[in-house]
């Protein structure tokens, strides 16, 4: 079983994000998926919590993305606070609930960037509403379709979002990607095959209808 600290002096020769970012996902693929695995409602008290030993799509991301920008366990723990929390607090409110709150924020504590792949982009805007007793929020999405997503533009480690076709939800799934010669590799914790795995995207996108992809890149340095 992986520790922080095993998972840390694994990564420790590596300098760039995305790198650290490829190696970790890879070592934690096979840890069982586990649905809903925060504490906190808007009835419960929030608390910050992260396992190493089971995740969903969101915790499996967050937690290579906090790795990635650490060189040790208070780090760890202070990064994937300010992923999951804005400004780092910890209340149900200030958890980043819908994936385009997640992306502004993290674009802003300057842990991702957005990376534009279509000249041509898909806009769309919704109202988020499906959390019960969270405000809804506005969101105007900016996506690619499928076919423009080609291996050449990908970085090893860049993360990709799904875009939910449901009028009230912006982004239903997440997963890190890798190159494979000419194909993609989706890394990510399937509900559906029971934990983190790695498949062709391909394979993902033929078994999910999504209304766009969105992609994001881990910073260079924070």
């Amino acid at each position: 079983m992986a520790t922080l600290s095993s998972l840390l002096t694994e990564i420790s020769s590596l300098s760039d994000s995305s790198e650290r970012i490829a190696r970790v996902s890879e070592l934690l693929i096979g840890a069982p998926y586990k649905e809903h695995p925060l504490i906190g409602s808007s009835t419960e008290e929030e608390q910050f919590v992260f396992s190493l030993e089971e995740f969903d799509c969101v915790t499996y991301a967050e937690t290579c993305l906090a790795l990635a920008f650490s060189a040790n366990e208070a780090m760890f723990e202070e990064n994937l606070r300010l992923l999951r929390y804005k400004k780092g607090e910890v209340t149900w409110l200030t958890r980043n609930h819908y994936m385009s709150e997640w992306i502004a924020q993290n674009s802003e504590n300057g842990f991702i960037t957005r990376t534009k792949l279509s000249a041509n982009p898909i806009y769309i805007d919704k109202e988020l509403s499906c959390l019960s007793n969270y405000p809804t929020c506005h969101a105007h999405i900016e996506m690619c379709t499928p076919s423009e997503f080609q291996p050449e533009h990908i970085h090893n480690g860049d993360i990709v979002l799904f875009g939910s076709t449901k009028p009230d939800l912006d982004v239903f799934h997440l997963g890190i990607l890798i190159r494979q010669d000419n194909d993609l590799l989706l890394r990510h914790a399937s509900k559906s095959l029971g934990g983190v795995c790695e498949e062709l995207l391909s394979h993902f996108l033929a078994r999910n209808e999504v209304s766009g992809l969105i992609l994001v890149r881990p910073a260079k340095k924070r």
